[in-house]
């Protein structure tokens, strides 16, 4: 498990050189770090931050962080981790020219559409949208996937409930940039 921790990190630690992502100068963990604690959370401990903060904090791989800070750093580097997704599904593509692409989307349900009045998560009249395989209305997100024919994910966007799939996938840019609705 270490090897596979520190191959990780260094990997990671090379593209934000590349990216040319600085370290804040009074943190005592890097953003290298920070990101590799993230990857393992959603690898091996099935996307569960405080499972894998609870589990490294006490190794001597990494420094010690609260949880509360390290949640915090994690969403400062957003723009890298969508960068380097975007970067990631570019090379894919490149490497991989003839293969047949396939669009699809998924909904992702805040709360159902009859308490949609009472959603203290997100008010906005473009989260209504309609689900053509149940027939059905629901409030919510919009989760637009490309993926190959063997089932190799190359794109992702989040998106409103009330866009297509055709506009979503406009909306990838079709140079296959990943990017990712943050909301505040």
């Amino acid at each position: 498990m270490e090897h596979k921790i520190i191959a990780i990190y260094c990997l990671i630690d090379e593209m934000l050189k590349g990216l040319h992502v600085k370290n804040d100068i009074r943190a005592k963990i890097t953003n290298a770090e920070i990101l590799t604690m993230a990857y393992l959370a959603v690898s091996d401990f099935n996307g569960n931050y405080r499972k894998a903060h609870l589990y490294l904090n006490p190794t001597k791989l990494f420094s010690p962080i609260d949880y509360s800070r390290f949640i915090r750093r994690i969403n400062e580097l957003h723009t890298a981790v969508e960068t380097v997704f975007g970067y990631l599904s570019r090379l894919f593509v490149s490497i991989h020219p003839s293969q047949i692409y396939a669009i699809d989307s998924f909904p992702v349900e805040l709360c159902q559409l009859q308490r949609e009045s009472q959603c203290q998560l997100m008010r906005h009249m473009d989260l209504k949208g309609y689900n053509a395989s149940k027939k059905r209305y629901f409030y919510g997100f919009k989760v637009h996937m490309i993926a190959t024919t063997h089932k190799e994910p190359v794109s992702c966007y989040i998106s409103f409930g009330k866009v297509s799939d055709v506009k979503g996938y406009f909306d990838t840019e079709v140079q296959n940039t990943t990017r990712f609705l943050r909301i505040t």
